[in-house]
């Protein structure tokens, strides 16, 4: 199975999986972070030729959910992390794939130690490791 995990942020880590080899692909450029400010807008292009070039049979985004206590950080936000988890929502909808959004809270059983084990922590930023964990946490609780 072709997993493609999104961490959604000013800096959007991705990271492509597939199964059936049980690698993550280093290769692509898909195992990195895509950065999508363009003269102060948000540029989806990106999010989408990465869906439709890696063919994912599944899309996996971390949701997002506004806490009381993070409210007030967030007064005049533009919430371009619901904007882009709409733009991977409508890419996968047209192209007929899969999408299961998943918590925040469910990555922290792939902490920093985990990750450096499994040689997936190195040269990697913060949403870049986060993608990863989404995609791992999805393979063990589905068991694939």
């Amino acid at each position: 199975m072709k997993i493609l995990s999104f961490d959604p942020g000013g800096t959007t880590g991705v990271c492509f999986s597939n199964t059936q080899n049980l690698k993550f692909d280093y290769s692509k450029k898909y195992f990195n972070s895509i950065v999508q400010w363009t003269d102060n807008v948000i540029d989806f292009l990106p999010l989408k030729e990465c869906i439709e070039e890696t063919t994912p049979d599944l899309v996996v985004v971390e949701s997002f959910k506004l806490y009381p206590w993070k409210a007030k950080a967030k007064i005049w936000d533009d919430f371009e992390e619901v904007q882009k988890i709409g733009a991977i929502k409508l890419t996968c909808l047209t192209n007929n794939i899969e999408l299961v959004l998943q918590g925040a809270n469910q990555k922290k059983f792939f902490k920093d130690k985990k990750l450096k084990e499994f040689n997936l922590y190195k040269n990697k930023t913060p949403h870049e490791r986060d993608a990863i964990r989404h995609n791992l946490i999805y393979i063990m609780k589905n068991r694939i």
